[in-house]
């Protein structure tokens, strides 16, 4: 027992960590945070379970081309407490993005422990802290676009065109959960045209074909089954960026979210730019950080700037810090420098989340 947790101790730290982090959100949060739009959520899963599917309230039906958790709750678990199948469903996805990202970031070749702290920053960071565990749908995006970009890795490294195609039905599953879901499939389709030199134009549209196909099928049935019968996704966005968009949209607003949303991890991260721009740092899948960048900023074209919504940039945001992470620790070795370091951008998140008045404990302060 005790050789298999040595080998295991970076595993069982991420574990532990979620499972500290999780205690905490519950004890400042509640069980049933209603931050943002839990209750539309709750709603719709009761519709799809009374069968009323196209005759809910009018915020409800623009929801609906995001109906996994209605789908899942009402139509086939048919769940009596919509509130409580959508915490349990978000506990579920807390617990497995914490895992995903340990082996997510193992497979960009960083060593265990530096893995281990990714998965800690992600399951720790500011917007997990105020929205992660709320009845809201925010955590199925991160955590399918995520899965997406892992699958879909491993399927280009093992030249698997069913792979691909598996990594495509997870981000149609991830986009009918929350629109940042989609997020990873855009960034591998332009990955695999990123590096498109490397091989011939046959090869480069079947990968394109595995990974787009899929997906584009899923969704045009489910267009087909929706148009006509309920707002689009367009009349969605139209309402939010008139309601939201000449407060939320500002270079100040933008700076802001964007501190709050990664904190200290931005100095780890110009740390790392800085070594790249000397050239003193080569890693293997910086074409994937690229890439991954250029996909997560279609949220800047989202109608409100809100740290929640951007958190998606984690998917090159922390193995860029994690690189200005291995920089600082070979220029300060002591034991526990590591340690130290890691924790910091924490810390920054617990304060940050007092300030913004995040639970019960804080609001005395």
């Amino acid at each position: 027992m005790k050789n298999f947790l040595f080998r295991n101790r970076y595993k069982v730290l991420v574990g532990f960590g979620a499972l500290i982090v999780a205690l905490f959100i519950f004890s400042q949060n509640g069980a049933y945070d209603l931050r943002v739009d839990g209750e539309i959520y709750a709603a719709q899963v009761e519709s799809f379970a009374s069968g009323n599917v196209f005759n809910a309230s009018p915020d409800v039906m623009l929801r609906i081309f995001k109906p996994l958790y209605a789908f899942v709750g009402g139509m086939i678990l048919h769940v009596g407490n919509p509130y409580a199948f959508i915490l349990i469903l978000n506990i579920l996805f807390y617990i497995a993005l914490a895992f995903l990202a340990f082996e997510f970031l193992q497979m960009l070749t960083f060593k265990e422990e530096y893995a281990c702290i990714g998965a800690l920053w992600i399951i720790a960071a500011y917007p997990m802290l105020k929205y992660g565990l709320a009845i809201d749908t925010d955590i199925s995006g991160w955590f399918f676009s995520l899965l997406t970009l892992f699958v879909g890795l491993k399927a280009l490294q093992k030249n698997s065109l069913k792979l691909l195609g598996t990594a495509s039905v997870i981000a149609f599953l991830g986009g009918i959960s929350k629109e940042s879901g989609v997020i990873g499939l855009i960034s591998l389709c332009l990955f695999v045209i990123w590096r498109s030199r490397y091989e011939t134009v046959k090869d480069m549209t079947k990968k394109l074909g595995a990974l787009i196909l899929p997906a584009a099928v899923l969704y045009g049935i489910l267009i087909v089954a929706i148009v006509g019968r309920a707002p689009t996704f367009i009349e969605w966005y139209r309402k939010n960026i008139t309601e939201y968009g000449a407060s939320y949209h500002s270079l100040f607003g933008l700076i802001s979210v964007e501190i709050s949303t990664f904190g200290i991890l931005w100095i780890f991260a110009g740390i790392t730019l800085y070594q790249i721009y000397k050239k003193r740092i080569r890693f293997a899948y910086k074409d994937l950080l690229v890439t991954n960048c250029i996909a997560a900023a279609i949220m800047l074209l989202w109608p409100i700037f809100i740290s929640r919504i951007f958190f998606i940039e984690f998917i090159w945001m922390i193995p860029l810090a994690l690189l200005g992470l291995e920089v600082l620790k070979a220029k300060f070795p002591h034991k526990f420098s590591l340690a130290l370091f890691a924790l910091l951008p924490i810390i920054f998140n617990v304060i940050l989340f007092a300030i913004s008045g995040g639970g019960s404990l804080f609001k005395l302060i």
